[in-house]
């Protein structure tokens, strides 16, 4: 089932990173932050998804890097 903005009855995307749904039309989040200042998804969401930025692919090999 495809999610419709109530705005402009355009088609949402979804942003996997943030785990939210978005109306690229209106430049909005269709679901609220929840509240909670620990989850992974919502503390560091930017205030539109026009702003969000694009997230370089960390391969496994990293995990193991020294620092």
């Amino acid at each position: 089932m495809d999610l419709i903005c109530s705005k402009c009855q355009g088609a949402c995307k979804y942003n996997e990173h943030y785990d939210a749904h978005y109306c690229e039309s209106c430049n909005l989040w269709l679901e609220e932050k929840c509240g909670d200042e620990e989850c992974e998804y919502c503390w560091n969401r930017p205030p539109k998804p026009s702003d969000c930025q694009p997230i370089p692919y960390v391969g496994a090999e990293s995990l193991d890097r020294k620092l």
